[in-house]
C-alpha cells in the first residue's frame, strides 16, 4: 500500500533529541511507504475510524484493515465475500458498502465485523465502482454490463440512535 497522505514530520517528534540530525524517514528516502506482501491482490481502499484504519478489498473476498502508521501487516480481517471486493464506499466511520465481482452491493459494519445486508445486485455482473449522489440519497454502481444502477440509499444516512433490526429489513427489500 503506497500512501502519500501521511504526516511527514511525525517521525521527528518521536525521536530522541540527538538522533534527529541525519535520520531520514522512509518517506524521505523513497517517496512512499509500502506494506508487506499481502499474498493477495488489493483492489479497493477507503479510510475509516477517523482515518486511523485503512480498509482494503481483496481478490479473495476478504476485507483487510491496516492501522495508521503500522503499514507492515494487517491488524484485522473480515472474510465473507464469495468473490473479489472491487469497490468500497464509506457510509460512516464504522460502515461501508462493498461491490463484489459476484454482482452484489453489500453493507458491512467493521469493528465489530458484521454483514448488515444486501443493497442490490447487478444481474451477476461484477461491481466495478460505487459512488454517492449529491445529498447522499442514492448510491450509483457501475459494472461490466455497461449500465449505471442507482439505489435508494437515503436510509443508510438515517441515525435513529437505536440498535433494532429495522435497517436489516429495509436492506433485504
Amino acid at each position: 500500500i503506497s500512501l502519500p497522505d501521511i504526516d511527514l514530520h511525525n517521525h521527528v517528534a518521536q525521536q530522541p533529541q540527538g538522533s534527529q540530525k541525519n535520520k531520514k524517514s522512509p518517506w524521505e528516502t523513497s517517496g512512499y511507504l509500502q506494506s508487506d506482501n499481502q499474498e493477495d491482490e488489493l483492489l479497493s481502499l477507503t479510510l475509516l475510524k477517523n482515518s486511523q484504519k485503512l480498509l482494503c478489498g481483496t481478490q479473495q473476498g476478504i476485507l483487510s484493515l491496516f492501522s495508521y502508521n503500522v503499514w507492515g501487516d494487517i491488524s484485522d480481517r473480515f472474510p465473507g465475500h464469495p468473490q473479489s471486493i472491487d469497490a468500497l464506499l464509506k457510509i460512516d466511520e464504522d460502515t461501508v458498502l462493498t461491490g463484489s465481482s459476484d454482482g452484489l452491493v453489500r453493507a458491512v459494519q467493521l469493528l465489530p465485523n458484521s454483514l448488515l445486508g444486501v443493497l442490490g445486485g447487478n444481474d451477476g455482473f461484477p461491481v466495478e465502482g460505487l459512488g454517492w449522489s449529491a445529498g447522499r440519497k442514492m448510491v450509483g454502481s457501475v459494472s461490466h454490463d455497461e449500465y449505471i444502477r442507482l439505489w435508494d440509499a437515503s436510509f443508510l444516512n438515517e441515525d435513529d440512535g437505536d440498535d433494532d433490526d429495522d435497517d436489516d429489513e429495509q436492506m433485504d427489500t
